[in-house]
């Protein structure tokens, strides 16, 4: 009752209500049934698997857009855009020395694994410490990798957002390609001379 009381005030206050709406279906399908009303709408989105697989063998046409710059979006719909960040474009030939690298890690990796393999298979034959070196420089191939992934992710999210120099990441490549952390010195540790007489074994 006060609910029907409160509606009616509201009624005599407004001068009644508008109880008129629009009902819009945007689509790429056929247009000339576009509904008007809710139960053409009803219909309308009923029959759309019916629309779909009788359009161009249920394919559909494609759809198309236009694209703006954000300066034009702004004007032509009256509002603000917030200003985006700019994204730096780094040199490609950087990005594929990092693909080098990582794909020179995993193939140290699969050399140093194989080789231990190897000697634990004969390891009557080879000395226990050699394979103990072999194992702590498997560990080390891994903790290299992960400084690197780690390094390398913080670096290049800093050189994208602009806050940080692409020299940054030239570093990083020079710090893993030469001296003590060169990924080329990691497998130093495998012996020629083991793998020649294990293979007469």
């Amino acid at each position: 009752m006060l609910g029907s009381q409160l509606c009616d005030r509201v009624s005599r206050a407004s001068g009644g209500f508008d109880n008129s709406f629009e009902v819009r279906i945007f689509s790429n399908g056929d247009d000339s049934a576009t509904p008007t009303d809710l139960h053409a709408a009803a219909r309308y989105l009923n029959d759309t698997s019916n629309h779909l697989a009788g359009t161009r063998g249920g394919r559909g046409w494609p759809l198309r857009c236009t694209l703006l710059p954000l300066s034009m979006l702004a004007t032509q719909l009256d509002c603000r855009i917030p200003k985006f960040v700019e994204v730096v474009q780094i040199n490609l030939g950087c990005l594929e020395q990092f693909v080098n690298l990582f794909d020179a890690i995993a193939s140290t990796s699969q050399v140093l694994n194989d080789y231990e393999f190897l000697l634990r298979v004969c390891q009557g034959y080879t000395p226990a410490a050699h394979r103990a070196a072999v194992l702590d420089r498997i560990t080390k191939v891994e903790t290299t990798e992960a400084s690197l992934r780690s390094q390398y992710s913080r670096t290049l999210a800093r050189v994208r957002a602009g806050s940080s120099e692409e020299s940054s990441l030239r570093k990083i490549l020079r710090d893993f390609t030469t001296g003590c952390a060169a990924v080329q010195q990691l497998t130093d540790v495998v012996s020629d001379t083991y793998i020649e007489k294990l293979k007469v074994v």
